[in-house]
C-alpha cells in the first residue's frame, strides 16, 4: 500500500543520491491518530461532536469514530474540519525538519489531499489504486469487517478520480 511504497522511496539511495539529499516520510493518519489519543483540545472537540465515540476511560473508540464518520457524510466533513487543521500543522513541522535534516524530498501520505488544504503546498502528488478486492482483502486483513470497509469506501467513492481530476499522477 501507500506506506510500503513510501518507506521502499525513503530506502532508496540511489533516488536520495539522485536527488541530492535524504528521502523523509510523514503519515497523516499517523499524526491524526496520535492526536487523537491524546487528552486535548482536538479529542475535546471530537468528543463534543460524537459523545458515543468516547470510551469508558475517555480514550476514543476509534472503532465507533470510524463507523459512525464513514456512515455519515455530514459527520464525516466535520470531522475532517476539525481535524486537518492538525494534521497540516503536523505535515509543516515534518517539513521543517526534513529540511534542517537535509531532505531533498518529503512523501507525505494522506488520504483527503483535497480536503485537506495540504494539496495546494505539494509540489506533486502520487495517487496508489488497487482493485476494490483488493484493497478489502488487505483490510480485512489488517482486522478491519467487511462491513467497515464497505462504509469507507463507499464514503471514499469518487476520491481517486476527483484527485486525478485535480493533477494527481497514477501509479
Amino acid at each position: 500500500g501507500k506506506s510500503s511504497v513510501a518507506r521502499a522511496l525513503v530506502a532508496d539511495a540511489a533516488l536520495a543520491r539522485d536527488l541530492g539529499g535524504t528521502v523523509h516520510f510523514f503519515n497523516a493518519d499517523d499524526a491524526l491518530r496520535e492526536a487523537r489519543s491524546q487528552a486535548g483540545p482536538l479529542r475535546d472537540a471530537i468528543v463534543k461532536l460524537l459523545p458515543a465515540a468516547q470510551g469508558p476511560d475517555g480514550s476514543l473508540d476509534q472503532v465507533a469514530l470510524a463507523s459512525a464518520a464513514f456512515s455519515d457524510p455530514a459527520l464525516l466533513k466535520q470531522l475532517e474540519l476539525l481535524q486537518w487543521p492538525v494534521a497540516r500543522a503536523a505535515a509543516h513541522t515534518a517539513r521543517d525538519q526534513a529540511v534542517a535534516g537535509g531532505a531533498s524530498l518529503l512523501i507525505i501520505e494522506a488520504i483527503a489531499l483535497l480536503s485537506s488544504g495540504l494539496v495546494e503546498e505539494l509540489d506533486g502528488y502520487l495517487i496508489l489504486t488497487l482493485p476494490t478486492a483488493e484493497r478489502r482483502e488487505r483490510a480485512v486483513g489488517r482486522g478491519m469487517s467487511g462491513a467497515a470497509f464497505d462504509l469507507r469506501d463507499a464514503a471514499q467513492h469518487g476520491l481517486t478520480e476527483a484527485l486525478l481530476a485535480a493533477g494527481g499522477v497514477e501509479v
